[in-house]
Protein backbone atom coordinates (compact mmCIF):
# COMPACT_ATOMS: atom_id res chain seq x y z
CA UNK A 1 0.00 0.00 0.00
CA UNK A 2 3.04 2.26 -0.31
CA UNK A 3 1.59 3.92 -3.41
CA UNK A 4 -1.43 5.12 -1.44
CA UNK A 5 0.74 7.25 0.81
CA UNK A 6 2.76 8.47 -2.16
CA UNK A 7 -0.32 9.78 -3.92
CA UNK A 8 -0.33 12.36 -1.16
CA UNK A 9 3.34 13.09 -1.71
CA UNK A 10 2.67 13.81 -5.38
CA UNK A 11 -0.24 16.09 -4.64
CA UNK A 12 1.69 18.19 -2.14
CA UNK A 13 5.18 17.78 -3.60
CA UNK A 14 7.30 20.85 -2.94
CA UNK A 15 11.00 21.52 -3.15
CA UNK A 16 13.01 22.38 -0.08
CA UNK A 17 15.20 24.72 -2.06
CA UNK A 18 14.66 27.20 -4.85
CA UNK A 19 14.21 25.74 -8.34
CA UNK A 20 17.57 24.84 -9.86
CA UNK A 21 18.57 25.36 -13.44
CA UNK A 22 22.02 23.77 -13.16
CA UNK A 23 23.91 22.99 -16.29
CA UNK A 24 24.17 19.31 -17.14
CA UNK A 25 26.61 17.67 -19.50
CA UNK A 26 25.70 15.32 -22.33
CA UNK A 27 26.98 12.44 -20.21
CA UNK A 28 24.81 13.57 -17.26
CA UNK A 29 21.80 13.84 -19.55
CA UNK A 30 22.26 10.35 -20.98
CA UNK A 31 22.79 8.86 -17.52
CA UNK A 32 19.67 10.59 -16.19
CA UNK A 33 17.47 9.39 -19.04
CA UNK A 34 18.83 5.87 -18.65
CA UNK A 35 18.14 5.86 -14.89
CA UNK A 36 14.67 7.39 -15.17
CA UNK A 37 13.70 5.08 -18.01
CA UNK A 38 14.76 2.02 -16.04
CA UNK A 39 12.74 3.19 -13.01
CA UNK A 40 9.70 3.42 -15.26
CA UNK A 41 10.27 -0.01 -16.80
CA UNK A 42 10.70 -1.58 -13.36
CA UNK A 43 7.77 0.12 -11.62
CA UNK A 44 5.07 1.35 -14.00
CA UNK A 45 1.88 -0.61 -13.34
CA UNK A 46 1.67 -1.73 -16.97
CA UNK A 47 4.90 -3.70 -17.44
CA UNK A 48 4.63 -3.85 -21.22
CA UNK A 49 3.98 -0.11 -21.50
CA UNK A 50 6.81 0.57 -19.03
CA UNK A 51 9.30 -1.27 -21.23
CA UNK A 52 8.05 0.57 -24.29
CA UNK A 53 8.34 3.95 -22.58
CA UNK A 54 11.89 3.18 -21.50
CA UNK A 55 12.85 2.29 -25.07
CA UNK A 56 11.27 5.51 -26.34
CA UNK A 57 13.18 7.58 -23.79
CA UNK A 58 16.48 5.96 -24.74
CA UNK A 59 15.78 6.65 -28.41
CA UNK A 60 15.06 10.26 -27.49
CA UNK A 61 18.31 10.49 -25.51
CA UNK A 62 20.23 9.61 -28.68
CA UNK A 63 18.33 12.05 -30.91
CA UNK A 64 19.38 15.44 -32.21
CA UNK A 65 16.54 17.02 -30.20
CA UNK A 66 18.11 15.90 -26.93
CA UNK A 67 21.51 17.38 -27.85
CA UNK A 68 20.22 20.90 -27.23
CA UNK A 69 19.15 20.20 -23.65
CA UNK A 70 21.79 21.34 -21.20
CA UNK A 71 19.71 22.30 -18.14
CA UNK A 72 18.35 19.97 -15.49
CA UNK A 73 14.98 21.76 -15.31
CA UNK A 74 14.59 21.72 -19.08
CA UNK A 75 15.26 18.00 -19.32
CA UNK A 76 12.72 17.31 -16.56
CA UNK A 77 10.07 19.32 -18.39
CA UNK A 78 10.75 17.73 -21.78
CA UNK A 79 10.62 14.22 -20.37
CA UNK A 80 7.43 14.92 -18.45
CA UNK A 81 5.80 16.25 -21.61
CA UNK A 82 6.78 13.10 -23.47
CA UNK A 83 5.41 10.80 -20.75
CA UNK A 84 2.13 12.45 -19.85
CA UNK A 85 0.28 11.45 -23.04
CA UNK A 86 0.73 7.88 -21.76
CA UNK A 87 -0.28 8.72 -18.19
CA UNK A 88 -1.20 12.11 -16.74
CA UNK A 89 0.40 11.17 -13.43
CA UNK A 90 3.98 11.04 -14.72
CA UNK A 91 5.93 13.97 -13.29
CA UNK A 92 9.69 14.54 -13.28
CA UNK A 93 11.34 17.29 -11.22
CA UNK A 94 14.96 18.43 -11.23
CA UNK A 95 16.32 18.48 -7.66
CA UNK A 96 20.04 18.38 -8.15
CA UNK A 97 22.42 15.61 -7.14
CA UNK A 98 23.27 17.23 -3.81
CA UNK A 99 19.63 17.56 -2.75
CA UNK A 100 18.84 13.96 -3.70
CA UNK A 101 21.85 12.81 -1.66
CA UNK A 102 20.75 14.87 1.35
CA UNK A 103 17.19 13.57 1.08
CA UNK A 104 18.37 9.96 1.02
CA UNK A 105 20.58 10.58 4.08
CA UNK A 106 17.80 12.37 5.96
CA UNK A 107 15.31 9.57 5.30
CA UNK A 108 17.81 6.94 6.39
CA UNK A 109 18.53 8.81 9.63
CA UNK A 110 14.84 9.26 10.39
CA UNK A 111 14.10 5.60 9.69
CA UNK A 112 16.96 4.52 11.98
CA UNK A 113 15.88 6.88 14.77
CA UNK A 114 12.27 5.79 14.48
CA UNK A 115 13.32 2.12 14.61
CA UNK A 116 15.31 2.84 17.78
CA UNK A 117 12.40 4.81 19.28
CA UNK A 118 14.65 7.82 19.74
CA UNK A 119 12.93 10.16 17.31
CA UNK A 120 9.49 10.38 15.79
CA UNK A 121 9.34 13.00 13.03
CA UNK A 122 6.20 15.12 12.68
CA UNK A 123 5.21 14.14 9.16
CA UNK A 124 2.20 16.41 9.10
CA UNK A 125 3.64 19.88 9.83
CA UNK A 126 3.28 21.21 6.30
CA UNK A 127 -0.26 19.80 5.97
CA UNK A 128 -1.29 21.26 9.31
CA UNK A 129 -0.13 24.69 8.18
CA UNK A 130 -2.52 24.33 5.22
CA UNK A 131 -5.36 23.30 7.55
CA UNK A 132 -5.17 19.89 5.89
CA UNK A 133 -6.36 21.55 2.66
CA UNK A 134 -9.77 22.56 4.02
CA UNK A 135 -9.54 26.00 2.45
CA UNK A 136 -13.10 27.28 2.99
CA UNK A 137 -16.13 25.93 4.84
CA UNK A 138 -19.19 28.20 4.85
CA UNK A 139 -22.95 28.44 4.57
CA UNK A 140 -24.15 30.40 1.52
CA UNK A 141 -27.48 32.15 0.94
CA UNK A 142 -30.27 29.62 0.65
CA UNK A 143 -28.76 27.42 3.39
CA UNK A 144 -26.20 25.91 1.00
CA UNK A 145 -23.14 24.23 2.49
CA UNK A 146 -19.90 25.07 0.68
CA UNK A 147 -16.68 23.09 1.14
CA UNK A 148 -13.53 24.08 -0.74
CA UNK A 149 -10.81 21.43 -0.69
CA UNK A 150 -7.42 22.07 -2.30
CA UNK A 151 -6.06 18.59 -1.54
CA UNK A 152 -6.79 15.32 0.27
CA UNK A 153 -4.79 14.93 3.46
CA UNK A 154 -4.63 11.49 5.10
CA UNK A 155 -7.27 10.77 7.71
CA UNK A 156 -4.77 10.00 10.46
CA UNK A 157 -3.92 13.67 11.14
CA UNK A 158 -6.89 15.31 9.41
CA UNK A 159 -9.98 13.49 10.69
CA UNK A 160 -10.83 16.05 13.39
CA UNK A 161 -10.61 18.88 10.85
CA UNK A 162 -12.64 16.94 8.28
CA UNK A 163 -15.31 16.08 10.81
CA UNK A 164 -15.49 19.67 12.03
CA UNK A 165 -16.00 20.84 8.44
CA UNK A 166 -18.80 18.34 7.85
CA UNK A 167 -20.40 19.20 11.21
CA UNK A 168 -20.36 22.90 10.30
CA UNK A 169 -22.52 22.31 7.21
CA UNK A 170 -24.58 19.49 8.75
CA UNK A 171 -27.81 21.53 8.80
CA UNK A 172 -27.61 22.83 5.25
CA UNK A 173 -30.14 21.74 2.64
CA UNK A 174 -27.69 21.40 -0.25
CA UNK A 175 -23.91 20.83 -0.36
CA UNK A 176 -21.31 22.04 -2.87
CA UNK A 177 -17.79 20.55 -2.79
CA UNK A 178 -15.30 22.66 -4.74
CA UNK A 179 -12.41 20.63 -6.19
CA UNK A 180 -11.37 23.05 -8.93
CA UNK A 181 -7.91 23.63 -7.42
CA UNK A 182 -7.45 20.17 -5.94
CA UNK A 183 -4.41 18.20 -7.10
CA UNK A 184 -5.33 15.02 -5.25
CA UNK A 185 -3.91 13.21 -2.24
CA UNK A 186 -4.90 10.39 0.06
CA UNK A 187 -7.47 7.72 -0.91
CA UNK A 188 -8.64 7.42 2.70
CA UNK A 189 -9.90 11.01 2.63
CA UNK A 190 -11.82 10.13 -0.52
CA UNK A 191 -13.31 7.19 1.36
CA UNK A 192 -14.18 9.41 4.34
CA UNK A 193 -15.97 12.09 2.31
CA UNK A 194 -17.64 9.63 -0.04
CA UNK A 195 -19.06 7.60 2.84
CA UNK A 196 -20.59 10.65 4.50
CA UNK A 197 -22.94 11.15 1.55
CA UNK A 198 -24.07 7.52 1.31
CA UNK A 199 -26.40 5.46 3.51
CA UNK A 200 -25.13 4.09 6.81
CA UNK A 201 -25.05 0.41 7.64
CA UNK A 202 -23.33 -1.01 4.58
CA UNK A 203 -19.82 -1.34 3.24
CA UNK A 204 -20.15 -0.71 -0.48
CA UNK A 205 -17.25 -1.51 -2.80
CA UNK A 206 -16.51 1.50 -4.99
CA UNK A 207 -12.92 1.09 -6.18
CA UNK A 208 -10.20 -1.55 -6.56
CA UNK A 209 -6.49 -0.71 -6.75
CA UNK A 210 -4.35 -3.10 -8.80
CA UNK A 211 -0.68 -2.50 -7.95
CA UNK A 212 2.04 -4.01 -10.08
CA UNK A 213 4.07 -5.40 -7.18
CA UNK A 214 1.46 -5.89 -4.45
CA UNK A 215 -1.88 -7.57 -3.88
CA UNK A 216 -5.09 -5.88 -5.02
CA UNK A 217 -6.64 -3.42 -2.57
CA UNK A 218 -10.41 -3.04 -2.39
CA UNK A 219 -11.90 0.23 -1.18
CA UNK A 220 -15.36 0.16 0.38
CA UNK A 221 -17.46 2.83 2.05
CA UNK A 222 -17.54 3.12 5.84
CA UNK A 223 -20.55 1.40 7.38
CA UNK A 224 -20.67 4.04 10.13
CA UNK A 225 -19.35 7.56 9.72
CA UNK A 226 -18.00 9.70 12.59
CA UNK A 227 -19.88 12.73 11.25
CA UNK A 228 -23.05 10.79 10.43
CA UNK A 229 -24.49 10.08 7.00
CA UNK A 230 -26.33 12.36 4.58
CA UNK A 231 -27.50 10.09 1.76
CA UNK A 232 -30.30 12.39 0.62
CA UNK A 233 -28.82 15.89 0.66
CA UNK A 234 -28.46 17.27 -2.91
CA UNK A 235 -24.75 17.26 -3.76
CA UNK A 236 -22.78 19.19 -6.38
CA UNK A 237 -19.07 18.76 -7.21
CA UNK A 238 -17.12 21.53 -8.97
CA UNK A 239 -14.18 20.44 -11.15
CA UNK A 240 -11.62 21.89 -13.57
CA UNK A 241 -8.64 20.72 -15.66
CA UNK A 242 -6.58 21.18 -12.47
CA UNK A 243 -8.66 18.60 -10.60
CA UNK A 244 -6.36 15.57 -10.47
CA UNK A 245 -6.06 12.07 -9.02
CA UNK A 246 -7.96 11.73 -5.71
CA UNK A 247 -10.01 14.82 -6.56
CA UNK A 248 -11.12 13.08 -9.73
CA UNK A 249 -11.77 9.90 -7.77
CA UNK A 250 -14.29 11.56 -5.45
CA UNK A 251 -16.14 13.15 -8.37
CA UNK A 252 -15.99 10.00 -10.51
CA UNK A 253 -17.28 7.59 -7.88
CA UNK A 254 -20.09 9.88 -6.72
CA UNK A 255 -21.13 10.41 -10.33
CA UNK A 256 -21.02 6.67 -11.08
CA UNK A 257 -23.25 6.06 -8.07
CA UNK A 258 -25.71 8.70 -9.27
CA UNK A 259 -25.08 10.55 -6.04
CA UNK A 260 -23.78 13.94 -7.23
CA UNK A 261 -23.92 16.29 -10.19
CA UNK A 262 -20.54 17.29 -11.57
CA UNK A 263 -20.20 20.88 -12.85
CA UNK A 264 -17.26 22.52 -14.61
CA UNK A 265 -14.67 21.34 -17.14
CA UNK A 266 -13.24 17.90 -17.93
CA UNK A 267 -10.67 16.96 -15.29
CA UNK A 268 -6.97 16.18 -15.76
CA UNK A 269 -7.33 12.43 -16.31
CA UNK A 270 -4.90 11.04 -13.72
CA UNK A 271 -6.50 7.73 -12.81
CA UNK A 272 -3.47 5.65 -11.82
CA UNK A 273 -1.89 6.19 -8.38
CA UNK A 274 1.78 5.76 -7.69
CA UNK A 275 4.80 6.95 -5.74
CA UNK A 276 7.83 9.20 -5.95
CA UNK A 277 11.22 7.69 -6.77
CA UNK A 278 14.52 9.52 -6.25
CA UNK A 279 17.11 9.19 -8.99
CA UNK A 280 20.78 9.54 -8.05
CA UNK A 281 21.23 11.60 -11.22
CA UNK A 282 19.39 14.46 -9.50
CA UNK A 283 15.73 13.93 -10.34
CA UNK A 284 12.54 12.87 -8.60
CA UNK A 285 9.93 11.06 -10.66
CA UNK A 286 6.35 10.20 -9.87
CA UNK A 287 5.52 6.84 -11.44
CA UNK A 288 2.00 5.34 -11.47
CA UNK A 289 2.59 1.96 -9.84
CA UNK A 290 -1.06 0.85 -9.78
CA UNK A 291 -4.30 1.35 -11.63
CA UNK A 292 -7.82 1.61 -10.25
CA UNK A 293 -11.06 0.03 -11.43
CA UNK A 294 -14.60 1.04 -10.54
CA UNK A 295 -16.98 -1.90 -10.09
CA UNK A 296 -19.72 0.27 -11.58
CA UNK A 297 -17.95 1.32 -14.78
CA UNK A 298 -15.29 -1.39 -15.15
CA UNK A 299 -12.65 1.30 -15.74
CA UNK A 300 -11.44 4.64 -14.39
CA UNK A 301 -11.02 8.22 -15.54
CA UNK A 302 -7.39 7.85 -16.66
CA UNK A 303 -6.60 9.74 -19.84
CA UNK A 304 -10.15 10.95 -20.42
CA UNK A 305 -10.86 12.73 -17.15
CA UNK A 306 -14.18 13.00 -15.37
CA UNK A 307 -16.89 14.23 -17.75
CA UNK A 308 -19.11 16.91 -16.13
CA UNK A 309 -22.88 16.55 -16.07
CA UNK A 310 -23.02 20.30 -16.75
CA UNK A 311 -20.12 21.65 -18.77
CA UNK A 312 -19.23 25.28 -18.14
CA UNK A 313 -16.03 27.25 -17.73
CA UNK A 314 -14.42 26.27 -14.44
CA UNK A 315 -14.46 29.96 -13.48
CA UNK A 316 -18.27 29.92 -13.72
CA UNK A 317 -18.83 26.52 -12.08
CA UNK A 318 -19.83 27.86 -8.66
CA UNK A 319 -22.29 30.36 -10.15
CA UNK A 320 -23.77 27.61 -12.32
CA UNK A 321 -24.21 25.30 -9.33
CA UNK A 322 -25.88 28.09 -7.37
CA UNK A 323 -28.12 28.83 -10.35
CA UNK A 324 -29.23 25.19 -10.46
CA UNK A 325 -29.92 25.17 -6.73
CA UNK A 326 -31.78 28.49 -6.54
CA UNK A 327 -33.82 27.66 -9.64
CA UNK A 328 -35.00 24.50 -7.91
CA UNK A 329 -35.82 26.41 -4.71
CA UNK A 330 -37.73 29.06 -6.68
CA UNK A 331 -39.80 26.35 -8.38
CA UNK A 332 -40.54 24.26 -5.29
CA UNK A 333 -40.50 26.53 -2.22
CA UNK A 334 -43.79 26.72 -0.34
CA UNK A 335 -42.85 29.88 1.54
CA UNK A 336 -43.46 32.96 -0.69
CA UNK A 337 -40.52 34.85 0.82
CA UNK A 338 -38.15 31.95 0.20
CA UNK A 339 -39.43 31.61 -3.36
CA UNK A 340 -38.96 35.30 -4.08
CA UNK A 341 -35.46 35.36 -2.60
CA UNK A 342 -34.43 32.33 -4.67
CA UNK A 343 -35.92 33.81 -7.84
CA UNK A 344 -34.07 37.05 -7.14
CA UNK A 345 -30.76 35.18 -6.95
CA UNK A 346 -31.57 33.29 -10.15
CA UNK A 347 -31.77 36.62 -11.95
CA UNK A 348 -28.41 37.85 -10.78
CA UNK A 349 -26.65 34.51 -11.19
CA UNK A 350 -28.07 33.95 -14.65
CA UNK A 351 -26.86 37.36 -15.73
CA UNK A 352 -23.28 36.24 -15.19
CA UNK A 353 -23.48 32.99 -17.19
CA UNK A 354 -23.39 35.02 -19.50
CA UNK A 355 -26.06 37.77 -19.59
CA UNK A 356 -29.02 37.29 -21.88
CA UNK A 357 -28.57 39.36 -25.06
CA UNK A 358 -31.89 39.68 -26.92
CA UNK A 359 -31.83 41.28 -30.35
CA UNK A 360 -34.01 44.22 -31.35
CA UNK A 361 -36.75 41.98 -32.70
CA UNK A 362 -36.95 40.09 -29.38
CA UNK A 363 -37.09 43.37 -27.44
CA UNK A 364 -40.25 44.36 -29.32
CA UNK A 365 -42.15 41.91 -27.09
CA UNK A 366 -41.63 44.23 -24.10
CA UNK A 367 -42.65 47.53 -25.67
CA UNK A 368 -45.92 48.97 -24.35
CA UNK A 369 -47.75 51.03 -21.73
CA UNK A 370 -48.13 49.40 -18.31
CA UNK A 371 -50.28 51.66 -16.16
CA UNK A 372 -48.14 54.73 -15.36
CA UNK A 373 -45.05 53.01 -16.80
CA UNK A 374 -43.98 53.16 -20.44
CA UNK A 375 -41.46 50.89 -22.16
CA UNK A 376 -40.07 51.64 -25.63
CA UNK A 377 -37.13 50.96 -27.95
CA UNK A 378 -34.54 53.62 -28.60
CA UNK A 379 -31.46 52.93 -30.75
CA UNK A 380 -31.75 49.20 -30.05
CA UNK A 381 -32.02 49.68 -26.28
CA UNK A 382 -35.07 49.07 -24.12
CA UNK A 383 -36.04 52.22 -22.21
CA UNK A 384 -38.35 52.67 -19.22
CA UNK A 385 -40.09 55.63 -17.62
CA UNK A 386 -42.63 55.93 -14.88
CA UNK A 387 -44.87 58.95 -15.38
CA UNK A 388 -43.26 62.06 -13.88
CA UNK A 389 -39.88 60.40 -13.30
CA UNK A 390 -36.58 60.15 -15.17
CA UNK A 391 -35.94 57.85 -18.09
CA UNK A 392 -33.96 54.67 -17.30
CA UNK A 393 -32.50 51.95 -19.49
CA UNK A 394 -33.49 48.33 -18.88
CA UNK A 395 -30.47 45.98 -18.88
CA UNK A 396 -31.14 42.32 -19.86
CA UNK A 397 -30.48 39.75 -17.14
CA UNK A 398 -32.10 36.38 -17.84
CA UNK A 399 -34.85 35.79 -20.43
CA UNK A 400 -37.80 37.99 -19.55
CA UNK A 401 -36.02 39.80 -16.70
CA UNK A 402 -34.20 43.15 -16.68
CA UNK A 403 -32.63 45.52 -14.18
CA UNK A 404 -32.44 49.29 -14.15
CA UNK A 405 -29.20 50.76 -15.46
CA UNK A 406 -28.88 53.08 -12.46
CA UNK A 407 -29.91 50.66 -9.71
CA UNK A 408 -29.35 47.07 -8.60
CA UNK A 409 -32.16 47.17 -6.04
CA UNK A 410 -34.90 46.06 -8.45
CA UNK A 411 -35.58 43.45 -11.09
CA UNK A 412 -38.20 43.97 -13.79
CA UNK A 413 -40.15 40.94 -15.07
CA UNK A 414 -42.47 40.75 -18.07
CA UNK A 415 -44.89 37.79 -17.71
CA UNK A 416 -45.96 36.32 -21.03
CA UNK A 417 -43.08 37.84 -22.99
CA UNK A 418 -42.16 34.50 -24.59
CA UNK A 419 -45.47 34.51 -26.48
CA UNK A 420 -44.14 37.48 -28.44
CA UNK A 421 -45.98 40.12 -26.42
CA UNK A 422 -45.51 40.71 -22.69
CA UNK A 423 -48.79 40.71 -20.78
CA UNK A 424 -47.65 42.67 -17.73
CA UNK A 425 -44.76 44.37 -15.97
CA UNK A 426 -43.69 43.29 -12.46
CA UNK A 427 -41.10 45.10 -10.35
CA UNK A 428 -39.35 42.97 -7.74
CA UNK A 429 -37.18 43.57 -4.73
CA UNK A 430 -35.42 40.63 -3.10
CA UNK A 431 -38.42 39.65 -0.96
CA UNK A 432 -41.29 41.70 -2.38
CA UNK A 433 -42.96 42.42 -5.71
CA UNK A 434 -45.70 44.51 -7.28
CA UNK A 435 -48.95 43.03 -8.51
CA UNK A 436 -48.62 42.26 -12.22
CA UNK A 437 -50.91 44.79 -14.02
CA UNK A 438 -52.05 44.07 -17.57
CA UNK A 439 -50.62 45.99 -20.47
CA UNK A 440 -52.16 49.14 -21.99
CA UNK A 441 -53.15 51.40 -19.14
CA UNK A 442 -54.56 49.14 -16.41
CA UNK A 443 -54.10 50.47 -12.85
CA UNK A 444 -51.18 49.11 -10.80
CA UNK A 445 -50.21 48.85 -7.16
CA UNK A 446 -47.83 51.64 -6.17
CA UNK A 447 -44.15 50.76 -6.33
CA UNK A 448 -41.02 52.67 -5.31
CA UNK A 449 -39.67 52.36 -8.85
Amino acid sequence: MRFMISMLCAAFMTTTTHAKEDLISAQDREAAVAELGQLIEDNYFDAEAGARLNAELQAFANSAEANDIDMGNLLAGVLTDRLQPQDRHFDIRWRGVDEITRTHAQRAAEDAAAAANTYTPDRWTSLRRRNFSFSDVSVLNGNIGYLNLTGFAPIEPAERTARAALDFIANTETVIIDLRENGGGSPDMVQYLLSHFLPAGEERLYNTFLPRHEARIEMSTLAEHPAGNRPDVPLYILVSPDSLSAAEALAYHLQAMGRARIIGEVTAGGGNPGEIFLASSGYSIFIPTATSVSPLTGTNWGGEGVQPDITVSAVDALDRALLEIHSYIAATAEDPGEMLAADWRVGWLGARLPPWQPDTEALEAFVGQYGPRRVWLENGRLMYQREGREVNELIPMVPGTFRFANSEDYLVDFPGWDSGRAAALVIRLETAMTEPPPREGESQQESPA
